[in-house]
């Protein structure tokens, strides 16, 4: 979608549960999906209640970009760290090869926010 093309009707996207493995992946990817993060998605067009608008079922995601928030880029890499998303998706996506993404992220094992922030600001 286009920001820009003001001919396109608004578009609201709803992420479908059903469509993801457990309810861990759908919730991690319902946290990394914000404003300025670039995605690819598939899914099937149906009506809203909204008169002009809509409604965008998504069935399939692909993350391309992060946005440049510091705290997105935290929560991403807490979250490919711990499993919850796929280190081969989300690697190309912060321009690594995912052998490089987990040798920065180290072993699996408690991590603070502090190494999280050091990780992704050499990433940013």
């Amino acid at each position: 979608f286009c920001e820009d093309d003001e001919s396109m009707p608004p578009v609201q996207a709803l992420l479908r549960r059903e469509f993801f493995d457990d309810e861990t992946s759908f919730k991690a990817y319902h946290k990394v999906l914000q404003p300025g993060t670039r995605l690819s998605v598939t899914g099937h067009v149906g009506p809203s209640r909204n008169p002009g608008e809509v409604l965008l079922f998504i069935h399939g995601a692909t993350f391309l970009s992060p946005n440049s928030n510091p705290q997105h880029m935290k929560n991403i890499l807490r979250l490919v760290h711990s499993g919850d998303l796929p280190l081969q998706e989300f690697a190309p996506a912060l321009n690594m090869v995912p052998n490089e993404l987990q040798e920065q992220l180290g072993k699996k094992g408690d991590k603070d926010d502090g190494y999280y922030n050091k990780v992704g600001h050499q990433i940013l």
